[in-house]
């Protein structure tokens, strides 16, 4: 019975040494956690003291330009402080007129909307500046207005002729042209995979 006594014996000892570790484990997994949790905690607290400050700051600046007595001495300050008012509202202004370009060009067809992410690109781009998707060319039509008043002038047989002739460059044109559109796609592509 010795040597049973002996194995039972090593296999508690072993027993608790692996429970040991795993309750080090677990605890150090706790500590870890709260670890984790005090310092999102503690970014929280810095945020919300950095804006108590600011709100404090503001109302001690209007206080400073109200008060002659607490403006002496700090002029220079005060200064700095519109001129950084002044480069915000600058760069805020800057940004509405982007705004404004930006969808007056949708509005004029001068931009498109990649398939793939949803951005905006040029009207004429081949891939998305974004995501890099390659772009379907959108072949505009050309306006039939000149043919129109032409007809409508009474020169009948001229203006059909004229038209007729615009047809078969612009056909030669867009035959050429889709010919041509896959291979310059493909060296694109090729290029873009060599960069």
């Amino acid at each position: 019975m010795g040597f049973m006594d002996d194995l039972n014996d090593m296999f508690n000892k072993s027993a608790a040494a692996a429970g040991d570790m795993l309750n080090k484990g677990a605890s150090a997994a706790g500590r870890m956690a709260d670890s984790a949790n005090l310092r999102f905690k503690q970014g929280e607290i810095d945020r919300r003291w950095k804006d108590a400050c600011a709100v404090l700051g503001e109302s001690v600046i209007e206080a400073v330009k109200a008060d002659p007595a607490l403006l002496s001495g700090r002029e220079k300050i005060m200064a700095d402080l519109d001129a950084i008012a002044k480069e915000r509202a600058d760069v805020a202004d800057e940004l509405q007129r982007i705004a404004a370009e930006t969808e007056a060009a949708r509005r004029a067809g001068r931009v498109k909307t990649c398939p793939e992410c949803g951005s905006e690109v040029g009207i004429d781009a081949k891939f998305c500046m974004h995501c890099g998707y390659p772009l379907p060319i959108d072949v505009q039509p050309e306006p039939a207005a000149a043919v129109s008043t032409e007809a409508e002038s009474g020169n009948a047989p001229a203006a059909e002729k004229t038209a007729q002739s615009e047809v078969e460059v612009t056909e030669g044109a867009s035959s050429s042209e889709a010919s041509d559109a896959p291979k310059a796609e493909a060296n694109a592509a090729s290029e873009c995979k060599a960069e």
